[in-house]
């Protein structure tokens, strides 16, 4: 409540931007979509990811959106799989997440052609964006902020478990890993 005005301003412009609609095609076939508003006259970018169940992705960085902007930043912010625009039926704190993010540098590379990329991220966004940081990037990628992220996705299922549903996760966990390996190829750890 805090911020409240500062948050709906910073959302505001950004909304008020020419910004561009741009899509990509994730690894399992599902629809991401991003916005990107360019800086003329600028060679750097940053990739915005928002966190797990944001109310939307302008609102994880609306305090910082016309900040980076003056900066002279490109911004790329992106709705992360299952959340926003994108597509997907899962959102697996970070595991496909990573790959997602990946991508999204691969293009805003191939796509824009920056010097630098930074790629920043808030709660899951953060954790997406430190697993992606194990993954073969563009060499324009200098850099990362992480903010508020958590250590595995393990420990925030059970932490979700946990708190949101009342679950028992050492009861559950088991089940959930086996169901996660059959619907994504990935295990929780």
């Amino acid at each position: 409540e805090t911020y409240r005005a500062q948050m709906e301003e910073g959302m505001a412009w950004f909304r008020s931007q020419p910004l561009q609609q741009v899509w990509i095609t994730a690894g399992d076939g599902a629809r991401l979509r991003g916005r990107y508003l360019a800086c003329p006259g600028s060679d750097k970018a940053i990739l915005l990811v928002h966190g797990y169940r944001s109310a939307s992705a302008e609102s994880d960085f609306a305090c910082a959106l016309k900040l980076y902007h003056r900066m002279g930043l490109n911004i790329l912010l992106v709705d992360q799989r299952g959340q926003g625009e994108s597509q997907g039926k899962l959102i697996t704190f970070g595991i496909l997440e990573r790959e997602d993010v990946a991508a999204w540098a691969r293009w805003l590379d191939r796509t824009y052609h920056p010097r630098s990329i930074l790629l920043d991220g808030m709660s899951m966004g953060a954790s997406s964006v430190l697993m992606a940081l194990a993954l073969p990037l563009p060499p324009s990628v200098k850099g990362a902020i992480a903010d508020c992220g958590f250590t595995s996705p393990r420990a925030i299922i059970a932490q979700v478990m946990r708190q949101d549903y009342r679950l028992p996760p050492k009861l559950l966990m088991p089940g959930l890993n086996w169901l996660f390996r059959l619907r994504t190829g990935h295990s929780l750890d």
